[in-house]
């Protein structure tokens, strides 16, 4: 099982670096190795609770 770091939002201002099983890429998809991503305006929206989904991860702001 390949294992990667993801950063989930549990709560209003509550962060967590969590690993989870890398997903399963289907045929026309392939999957991106980040080694950095920043964070940006609808990320804090969901640091702060603007969102209610549980467990959402953050990151869509890739850098190379």
């Amino acid at each position: 099982m390949d294992i990667m770091k993801a950063a989930h939002v549990l709560g209003p201002s509550d962060v967590q670096i969590k690993n989870v099983e890398k997903p399963q890429v289907g045929s026309g998809e392939i999957l991106v190795s980040m080694k950095a991503c920043g964070v940006c305006g609808s990320d804090l929206e969901k640091i702060y609770g603007k969102y209610s989904q549980p467990s959402m991860r953050l990151g869509h702001e890739p850098s190379e």
